[in-house]
């Protein structure tokens, strides 16, 4: 029912942004100015309807879908079916908001899915923000991964996020005359790291969660030749089937998320944990971290393992040398009859050296 949908200011005020950077300044204006839930969902449902690139819509759509929760959802979803009479007979066939209703629509099901895994005894190894980058060599925290796939043997592999760079495609201006890897490159050199992941953690189940520079290499082929959308290779996930693609992973059910980024900022652990309600972890800001945080319910964590690449690689020199607080490594959480225990770091000391349960390994 349109009258049940919440719209927060914050979720406004991004919809309009977005709205104006696609050109439908009409659609802007409504959402901006309109008080009645019902005129905001048409005034989304004709941002939807007039752009040419619904699928790169939808895509930029998808972070404001997942951070403003499960009514939004549905109300934007309700863009396919503009008519109210049609939009109900969706509303009254989404009866699980946590499941059903992010598997609908094709693009809901690909780019805005969340992942429900129910485990009892499991130890997850996870890496995010790897930005592999050809003839760099592997990374300290990457040859980390592959060391303690074998020796931990973990029933789950899960990369976080930014396992590619892609700066070719990004919207980014160029630095003066910087020269980057070529795609199919990246392609190759992506392919040969994995390769050597799914090697050591033989017979884990392998999930790779969206970062946002994986989805550069889908949003410019729907930016520019939607027309190709079902052609073999027009989608990263057609060059990696080994792995199981979605945006977020919720493991059993109020233990713990697996995403890539949420809340931003220097305190986003401690925010994720806080405005969640449960453990939460994500990458994206390269920043190692793990915050504990005590309520009613028992103890959670907020937890950042840092990057998998090395932080003054080739990849990050848009950051004109600045004294950043970026680490590399990796998390290893481990499930105990259905409970999550307390998350350990596996932490990059310097090149070839981690930090993991009290000993220093060399790589």
């Amino acid at each position: 029912m349109p009258g049940r949908m919440k719209y927060t200011d914050e979720f406004v005020r991004e919809a309009v942004l977005l709205a104006q950077r696609v050109g439908n300044l009409e659609a802007a204006k409504q959402l901006g100015t309109e008080e009645s839930n019902i005129r905001r969902w048409r005034s989304v449902g004709s941002l939807f309807a007039r752009s040419r690139n619904k699928s790169t819509l939808l895509s930029e759509l998808s972070g404001l879908i997942l951070t403003y929760g499960p009514d939004i959802t549905v109300h934007l979803y309700g863009q396919k079916c503009p008519h109210a009479g049609e939009w109900m007979k969706y509303w009254r066939s989404w009866p699980d908001f946590r499941g059903e209703a992010y598997n609908i629509l094709p693009y809901a099901r690909e780019y805005n899915k969340r992942t429900h895994l129910e485990v009892k005894d499991a130890q997850f190894l996870i890496g995010g923000d790897a930005h592999y980058w050809p003839h760099w060599g592997a990374s300290t925290a990457h040859r980390a991964f592959v060391h303690f796939g074998k020796l931990l043997k973990p029933s789950h592999v899960v990369l976080n996020g930014d396992v590619f760079d892609l700066p070719q495609v990004t919207h980014h201006r160029p630095i003066a005359w910087k020269k980057h890897p070529d795609i199919r490159d990246e392609i190759e050199e992506v392919r040969t790291r994995l390769g050597e992941i799914q090697t050591s953690c033989h017979g884990a189940e392998r999930y790779w969660v969206w970062g946002n520079h994986d989805l550069r290499y889908d949003n410019r082929l729907a930016e520019k030749i939607p027309q190709y959308e079902d052609v073999t290779g027009m989608r990263l996930q057609h060059h990696f089937v080994e792995w199981k693609f979605q945006n977020a992973i919720r493991i059993n059910d109020t233990e713990l998320e697996i995403k890539h980024r949420y809340r931003a900022g220097e305190m986003a652990v401690r925010l994720n944990v806080m405005r969640s309600g449960i453990s939460y972890l994500t990458g994206h800001d390269h920043n190692r971290q793990l915050y504990r945080w005590r309520n009613a319910r028992g103890t959670f964590y907020g937890i950042n393992p840092g990057l998998m690449a090395e932080a003054s690689g080739p990849q990050f020199e848009y950051d004109e040398n600045h004294i950043l607080n970026h680490d590399s490594g990796l998390a290893v959480i481990t499930f105990e009859k259905g409970k999550m225990l307390p998350p350990e770091l596996i932490e990059v000391m310097e090149p070839g050296k981690v930090f993991f349960r009290g000993r220093v390994t060399e790589l």
